[in-house]
């Protein structure tokens, strides 16, 4: 594991390559995980952290119920108009996602390797959706 200052958490290392395209932060309950999204959300909407990097935050809390990809999207954008899937699909590398309220991971990874989504449109139990997030499986360019 790496410390990073959550302000400098998505720059680009030493090399100038993108360090990390997915951030977990754990830890037990009431000690200012949601507060640190919250705030990161905040600074990021005002162009004080990673900016230029990300041109779309989607912010979901769960519990899910068999939720697709393009749910967590289409679900962010509701009632805005237009074709935004169409848009975001074609810039996936300026997409952020900040997922909460997963449940615990009950299972290892490598040995649900077949069951992970790589299609937006496929819906799957909610910790196979994070499986595949965090694998990279769905929306690989995406953060």
């Amino acid at each position: 594991y790496k410390f990073i200052e959550m302000e400098h958490v998505f720059d680009p290392d030493e090399e100038g390559s993108i360090s990390s395209q997915t951030v977990v932060l754990q830890g037990c309950a009431g000690i200012g995980k949601m507060a640190v999204v919250h705030k990161f959300m905040f600074d990021w909407a005002a162009g004080v952290v990673t900016p230029g990097r990300f041109d779309y935050l989607i912010y979901r809390d769960g519990p899910f119920a068999n939720p697709s990809g393009s749910d967590l999207i289409n679900n962010t954008f509701q009632g805005t108009g237009g074709p935004i899937m169409d848009i975001i699909l074609v810039y996936l590398e300026k997409l952020l996602f900040i997922l909460d309220e997963f449940p615990e991971l009950q299972y290892s990874v490598s040995d649900q390797e077949e069951d992970l989504s790589t299609n937006p449109l496929e819906r799957k139990p909610e910790e196979t959706l994070l499986h595949s997030f965090m694998r990279t499986k769905l929306f690989p360019e995406s953060s």
